[in-house]
């Protein structure tokens, strides 16, 4: 026994008042064990390791080292023998000069078979506790209530009683096969899965809606609440068990709770969970009921409505929604639609959009969205509209309907964007381009524009006059021309050479073009390229080129002219000098 916090054990006392107890020293060995431990489990011995005989229930904890054993001090801990598979349930204390830890428990059975499979005898228990403590356990309907355990009782001593006992017996048993097909048609007509969590046994009953919902197998009526725990998602546990011991700690009667439960196919669903606890006599509590509803769909869509608002209020671009019905007046504009137009919300709700519209806006834009509301279809459009001012602005308007779980389409978002300053560029551009292309168009030479990987992107009439032809080579390079033009490939290949040079040296060059064409006649092209960076990116080269056929020849004339008066006055000098010898 224990005095003055000593380490004084009388094991034969110890024995028979905690006969499951046992005692764990600083290396977390056995150092004492009772009687009936020793018998529930033959291995354990004083110098057994308790990692090597125990698995810990509950609660979660490490229990590695002795230092952090001594912080489940006053805590309930179920243990499970690693051999037997037999549950020990009790609590810790320290003994001694405080070096020792003493677990101080008792068997949990779930039946009289477990307690019998066990082999430990009712002598094994401790005299004051003969009884273990697995006959709470029995079903429900073994014990109807406390009237029938009475009636029961006194069976053999008072018939009278007895015929009571059984006519009541037959009543309550006609009430609870009521309210059993009340439970069951409640169930199937509910889209909740019912449970019934007895918190003294520690078993829940769960019913048909836990096949329905997450397609467990509920002929196991009955799990163990540590399989309902193990349900739950790892990141939502400690929430969901803190709020329920907040709870049950309290006078409180209610619970709800949103977490997230594993279903039979290992997947995750979001439930509501929601119970109403039952307390005893002395408000501990001793049971719960209650019903989860699984809301991942509602979640998900919750999720993406808060999305959506959240891209809706906070977009650059204007967003416009129209019911669709007759007029298809405007229900929600937002913040960057009332920035871009000028109207507020209050403005134009209920009106029809098309008062944005004015003379210049588009007439085919607007035919192409009235054919898009007819057909159901999304469509894109540019066009003008006007603002409140009566300034117009180009918008990029994007047409998409909403439809309902049926498919019908319920309403019309339009997402506007202004591109005004997009057009006035494109129409500089665009004139910027036919300025430079009736430039290069007119001057009477051979000019060409190349990209940065040779192809054309334009001609002017001097360097090919046909202008199918030049249409044709726009997108293509000399190689096509050559294939074109039954040319030999090496024109294309000097060509190419020399604007690969040009760009590497980034600098203007200039070369002799020469080839010959299907009439077997020379010509010669003087080419200058001139490359254009910008950011030391290249951007295009631009090429023109001189004929110079008939110069060349010329030249050529000459040369062969100058040779052949060389040759003249090398024969003379020779013969001059044979003469005079």
């Amino acid at each position: 026994m224990m005095r003055n916090n000593a380490y004084h054990f009388d094991d034969q006392a110890m024995s028979r008042i905690f006969p499951f107890y046992f005692v764990l020293n600083k290396q977390m060995k056995m150092e004492r064990l009772g009687d009936s431990l020793k018998k529930l489990d033959p291995f354990i011995n004083e110098e057994t390791g308790f990692a090597d005989c125990f698995d810990i229930i509950r609660p979660s904890c490490d229990f590695s080292n002795f230092e952090l054993a001594s912080d489940g001090i006053n805590q309930m801990f179920v243990l499970q023998n690693r051999r037997t598979k037999i549950t020990l349930q009790g609590q810790w204390e320290r003994v001694g000069s405080e070096d020792l830890l003493m677990f101080i428990g008792a068997p949990w059975f779930n039946s009289t078979e477990e307690l019998n499979e066990s082999g430990l005898l009712l002598t094994d228990f401790a005299p004051h506790n003969p009884l273990p403590s697995f006959l709470h356990q029995l079903k429900l309907q073994e014990i109807v209530n406390d009237d029938l355990r009475f009636a029961l009782e006194k069976i053999n001593n008072q018939k009278l009683e007895l015929f009571n006992a059984t006519t009541k017996l037959e009543s309550l048993t006609d009430s609870l096969e009521e309210s059993n097909l009340r439970y069951e048609y409640m169930s199937k007509a509910t889209s909740e899965a019912i449970w019934d969590w007895d918190i003294v046994s520690g078993r829940v009953f769960q019913g048909i809606g836990f096949n329905k919902l997450f397609k467990y197998d509920i002929t196991l009526n009955y799990i163990d609440v540590n399989d309902w725990k193990n349900r739950i998602h790892p990141n939502d546990f400690d929430e969901v068990m803190n709020s329920i011991n907040t709870v049950l700690q309290s006078k409180e009667e209610n619970w709800r709770c949103e977490y997230r439960v594993k279903k039979a196919d290992g997947d995750y669903a979001m439930v509501n969970d929601s119970g109403y606890v039952i307390r005893d006599e002395n408000a501990k509590p001793i049971r719960m009921v209650g019903a989860v509803l699984d809301i991942t769909k509602q979640k998900e869509e919750e999720i993406n409505r808060l999305l959506f608002q959240s891209v809706v209020t906070n977009t650059h671009d204007a967003i416009l929604i129209t019911e669709a019905k007759q007029g298809d007046p405007i229900v929600y504009v937002n913040e960057a639609f009332s920035a871009l137009t000028g109207y507020t919300l209050n403005e134009v709700r209920g009106k029809n959009p098309k008062f944005l519209q004015g003379p210049e806006s588009n007439t085919d834009a607007i035919l192409q969205i009235r054919n898009s509301l007819s057909s159901g279809e999304a469509t894109e459009v540019q066009t003008i509209n006007y603002k409140k001012n009566g300034k117009k602005y180009w918008v990029s308007i994007s047409l998409i309907p909403i439809r309902n779980k049926t498919q019908n389409i319920t309403h019309w978002v339009a997402i506007e964007r202004d591109v005004t300053q997009i057009h006035l560029m494109n129409e500089d551009m665009n004139t910027q381009k036919k300025f430079m292309e009736d430039i290069l168009g007119n001057i009477p030479t051979d000019i060409a524009v190349f990209d940065n990987k040779h192809k054309y992107i334009f001609l002017n009439k001097y360097a090919v006059a046909d202008p199918e032809i030049r249409r044709w080579l726009i997108g293509k390079d000399d190689f096509d021309y050559c294939a074109f033009k039954g040319i030999d490939n090496a024109l294309a290949e000097n060509r190419r050479n020399l604007f690969l040079k040009t760009i590497k040296n980034k600098t203007n060059s200039q070369f002799v073009d020469e080839h010959i064409d299907k009439k077997g006649e020379k010509h010669y092209v003087l080419r200058n390229l001139f490359p254009h960076f910008e950011n030391n990116k290249l951007q295009f080269v631009i090429g023109y080129g001189i004929d110079i056929t008939e110069r060349k020849l010329i030249e050529i004339q000459l040369n062969d002219a100058l040779q052949s008066i060389k040759k003249t006055n090398t024969e003379l000098e020779q013969f001059a000098y044979v003469a005079s010898h």
